[in-house]
């Protein structure tokens, strides 16, 4: 695998276990050399 795309919401949200898992999947991301391809969205 070389990339991985995400596509969700900017925000932490209210609970912290998402920036924690946000941040233990980017360490196992980058130790594998896999591509984050990232996008979102801003609804009015």
């Amino acid at each position: 695998m070389q990339s991985i795309v995400v596509y969700c919401a900017s925000s932490l949200g209210t609970n912290p276990i998402y920036n924690e898992v946000a941040v233990e999947l980017g360490e196992k991301m980058a130790a594998r050399n896999i591509r984050l391809i990232y996008g979102a969205v801003v609804l009015a």
